[in-house]
């Protein structure tokens, strides 16, 4: 299990809140049943180019791409993944 923060949960409420909106989370607890359920059963995983300590889990869920990033043990946010970001990790 990944650790995730107090921090962490706020930043992706203050900074991606259409990822709150469009995934419908209603509660904290919520986002982090969420943020574990797509580490445990990711779509995709990449390992990023330049630290091979960050992680990018993705999950499409009907036409949406939700990414969270973990760095070591620890997740450091989520938000969504357009089309043409999408292409690049491919």
């Amino acid at each position: 299990m990944r650790s995730i923060s107090e921090d962490t949960l706020n930043h992706i409420l203050r900074r991606h809140p259409d990822v709150i909106e469009k995934l419908n989370i209603r509660s904290l607890q919520e986002l982090v049943d969420f943020l574990q359920s797509v580490i445990t059963n990711p779509d995709e995983v990449y390992v990023d180019a330049k630290d091979s300590n960050v992680l990018y889990y993705l999950r499409t869920l009907n036409d949406l791409r939700i990414v969270v990033v973990v760095k070591g043990s620890k997740v450091k946010t989520c938000y969504l993944l357009g089309w043409v970001s999408y292409q690049r990790f491919r």
